[in-house]
């Protein structure tokens, strides 16, 4: 039996919880090994090729448990909502302060920062929204000090940040307005369709996910209200670029306009609990969207 349908099979059995937990766990060591620091230093030197071949080990180390991470988004109960969680805190609990190469430093999240996505576009598939709120919110250990809050969106977001021109190094991204997003979005898009079979719809909830999670961002990071004459800045994902008269962003605030206190995000705890803070923040975002020269 291999991975994927172990893992549904301890996720269909409630009495099956120990077992599930033990299985993730040794999936988890496995993946700490296989991008741990001993394997994959970063103190060497770097140009962008070997910065690319570096996000290449990653994605290869992680090619067997994303799935498993969007399964467990997707079918994932309140009680499994920790166990989905492992992977990703104890890759964050192996990243401490260290000199090196200043993009490899940072890429150590971008492990985290896929099995994030990952788990959140198996859980939005699935209107699952608890495990992107708890997920987003997990405790790490954060080697950038308190501005991050010790929250794994806050410094995943940070560390994608300082490495997003490195991703214009990637063939055929150099001129994307997005590159990062064009790139996550590309691949994990197989792996969707293959354990979600979300076909055509996989488009439309990337880019919800992604507002999601740059809107949930810009709340921790803005805790403040924000005027209406206000462009405070978020995370933009390839939802941006996407100017027509209906697109991504101004839909989800419209749904949130609509649902109220009823919408399903704010309900999970995103966004202080209140959709109204959502459409807040969104609109302040669509500013700045407006005004980026694109």
């Amino acid at each position: 039996m291999d991975q994927l349908e172990q893992l549904k099979e301890l996720l269909s059995e409630p009495k099956q919880r120990i077992k599930l937990h033990d299985f993730i766990a040794d999936v988890t060591r496995k993946l700490v090994a296989d991008v741990g620091q001993d394997r994959l230093p970063v103190q060497v030197s770097s140009d962008g090729n070997s910065f690319i071949v570096r996000l290449q080990e990653y994605e290869h180390a992680l090619h067997t448990v994303i799935p498993l991470q969007m399964l467990l988004g997707r079918w994932g109960l309140q009680e499994h909502v920790d166990i989905a969680a492992l992977p990703l805190r104890r890759l964050a609990g192996g990243i401490a302060a260290t000199g090196g190469n200043t993009y490899l430093i940072e890429a150590r999240w971008y492990p985290i920062f896929l099995l994030l996505y990952a788990s959140s576009i198996g859980a939005i598939s699935g209107n699952n929204c608890q495990v992107v709120y708890k997920l987003a919110h997990a405790p790490v250990p954060n080697p950038y000090g308190r501005e991050n809050h010790d929250i794994l969106l806050s410094a995943a977001f940070k560390a994608m940040a300082e490495i997003q021109d490195g991703f214009k190094l990637f063939p055929g991204l150099d001129r994307k307005y997005t590159p990062r997003s064009e790139h996550v979005y590309t691949l994990l898009e197989p792996c969707a369709d293959k354990t979600l079979y979300l076909g055509p719809e996989y488009e439309e909830l990337f880019d919800r996910v992604e507002i999601l999670l740059a809107i949930e961002y810009m709340h921790i990071e803005h805790p403040e209200p924000i005027a209406k004459e206000e462009s405070p800045w978020g995370p933009v994902g390839r939802f941006g670029w996407k100017r027509s008269s209906r697109n991504p962003l101004d839909r989800l605030i419209a749904e949130a306009s609509a649902a109220g206190k009823s919408w399903e995000p704010a309900r999970a705890g995103l966004f202080g609990s209140s959709s109204a803070r959502f459409v807040e923040l969104a609109e302040g975002l669509a500013r700045m969207v407006r005004r980026a020269s694109w």
